[in-house]
């Protein structure tokens, strides 16, 4: 019985995740070599470099997915549904500090926006309605001056 459970764990594992030379990718859709479409955690790589992992189910992003750079350290980090990008996102700069912070709805940007410069000041602070500009946008400049512009949902 431990034999066939152990099997059993083993070849989920095997079909569950999926390095870059064990997929095809067309129009966005991600296919096992067979032709079925592929489940499962999927490592991208640039050579020897790991530069994705993302989440996929039937086919398509779908779940947590992480960016990194040529270091190893992450870049980005985020959620796709249904293959469009969902949720809150989170991009750093190459020391680790938050960049910028973004929100989207299908894939439209959607929610509070906050971006950093590299010495880790709050610089704009955007609002977005199903991808339209909202509500009053802060701007802060080198000098942390605050300016206002608004935008109105047409």
């Amino acid at each position: 019985m431990k034999k066939f459970i152990t099997l059993i764990l083993l070849a989920f594992a095997t079909t569950a995740s999926a390095q870059t030379n064990s997929l095809k990718i067309e129009n966005g859709v991600y296919y096992n070599l067979n032709g079925t479409l592929f489940s499962g955690r999927y490592s991208q790589y640039d050579g020897d470099v790991r530069i994705a992992e993302l989440s996929v189910e039937n086919g398509v992003l779908s779940g947590a997915s992480l960016y990194f750079y040529a270091d190893g350290k992450l870049r980005e980090e985020g959620g796709y549904l249904a293959g469009k990008r969902s949720g809150n996102w989170t991009q750093y700069n190459e020391l680790g500090q938050i960049s910028c912070m973004a929100s989207f709805k299908a894939d439209k940007k959607h929610g509070k926006w906050m971006v950093r410069d590299s010495k880790g000041n709050l610089r704009f602070e955007m609002y977005y309605l199903d991808g339209e500009k909202v509500g009053t946008w802060k701007m802060w400049d080198e000098e942390g001056q605050l300016t206002i512009k608004s935008f109105t949902k047409q």
